[in-house]
């Protein structure tokens, strides 16, 4: 008999069936994330068939050959239990490996979790989605030198960003760009620009990252800027764990913990980054 799984490049038509998933999972990504994630990756997101039907995603991100990600690992729930997410992942890997990728991360929530420990993935470090409810009413810091993202802030802003992610993935950010609410850069008093972030409009909520700087005090003001655009919608916020006072911010800010995700690698882990200069995650699927 012929096999019924079949795993096939995804088509910008596949968009709406990985929303349709996104939905069933109750995950934040819009019909744009997808989008997005497709034109960035065109050659590495894939479906999964199963008797001709649509079944299962995974899409995977290149940051140059160090580093790449896999996310939207999703498969039905009516079609669960067949293999199929281990056949998707395994395509992924075989994929990145194929392009000759050292190092390939993914941040795993706890039913994912146990299939990439057994595929060989190791554990860098833990974070937490904080979310609030309905933000609104947040006052901007008064006198903060914040301002607008222009034009002319790419360059320190690529720099920011490898120095914390420990990849270049300016080419991803700048398309992200495109479905921004707001972004904004900080500056620090001799003038130089020492931390930026970006908000975004989810399915479900508001949701800031990524959030960079060189310190807490640098990237807190940026932050307030960003909430303080909210008006009456939830927000979500991905915090690596070990920024305890970026948490202590979101708890003072009315946050409370939603789940935790758990970062994990596969390979050479080269480009660890700098997770101290990380007070927001660009988003799970993409780092």
């Amino acid at each position: 008999m012929p096999d019924p799984l079949r795993i096939r490049l995804m088509t910008v038509k596949d968009v709406e069936f990985g929303l349709a998933l996104c939905v069933l999972a109750g995950w934040n990504q819009t019909e744009r994330d997808w989008l997005n994630l497709w034109i960035c990756a065109r050659d590495g997101c894939f479906v999964a068939e199963w008797e001709g039907k649509p079944v299962g995603t995974v899409t995977t991100t290149r940051y140059g050959t160090d580093l790449a990600w896999i996310g939207m690992m999703l498969v039905h729930p009516a079609q669960r239990r067949k293999g199929i997410g281990r056949a998707l992942m395994n395509h992924a890997l075989m994929h990145l490996r194929s392009r000759a990728v050292r190092c390939i991360k993914l941040d795993a929530t706890p039913e994912g979790k146990p299939l990439y420990a057994l595929l060989g993935f190791d554990e860098e470090w833990t974070l937490t989605r904080w979310t609030h409810a309905l933000l609104g009413g947040l006052k901007s810091p008064p006198n903060c030198k914040v301002r607008e993202r222009r034009a002319e802030d790419w360059g320190a802003l690529q720099n920011l960003d490898s120095r914390a992610f420990g990849a270049d993935r300016l080419p991803l950010i700048r398309q992200m760009q495109g479905v921004n609410r707001l972004s904004c850069v900080g500056i620090s008093p001799k003038g130089r620009i020492n931390s930026f972030g970006f908000m975004r409009t989810g399915r479900l909520a508001v949701y800031i990252g990524p959030i960079i700087g060189e310190s807490l005090p640098a990237a807190a003001p940026a932050i307030k800027v960003l909430l303080a655009s909210v008006r009456g919608r939830p927000v979500f916020w991905d915090i690596p764990d070990a920024q305890t006072g970026a948490i202590e911010l979101a708890k003072r800010l009315g946050f409370e913990p939603a789940r935790q995700l758990t970062r994990m690698f596969l390979g050479e882990n080269h480009c660890p980054g700098d997770p101290r200069m990380i007070f927001g995650l660009a988003a799970p699927e993409v780092g």
